[in-house]
């Protein structure tokens, strides 16, 4: 299944979280980043994970929604 997770940027003064598409992989809390930094994403943007990582993400609140937030690589 296909959701939006967020990527913290790296690099910013203030914590900012770039929304991305990701496939949920068999574990409900592992996903694999499909989007590729184009269109609307600036290449100087740099992401605490890079597209096709495998990471682990956990539920945080950000500006008062729960959102899906990659945490760490996973194994995957």
């Amino acid at each position: 299944m296909i959701e939006t997770i967020y990527i913290k940027l790296l690099d910013e003064d203030l914590d900012v979280w770039r929304p991305v598409k990701a496939k949920q992989c068999a574990n409900e809390f592992e996903y694999q980043i499909l989007t590729e930094r184009e269109g609307n994403f600036s290449n100087e943007e740099e992401w605490e994970f890079s597209p096709g990582s495998f990471v682990r993400v956990e539920e945080k609140v950000l500006e008062g929604k729960a959102c899906k937030v990659a945490v760490a690589l996973s194994a995957s």
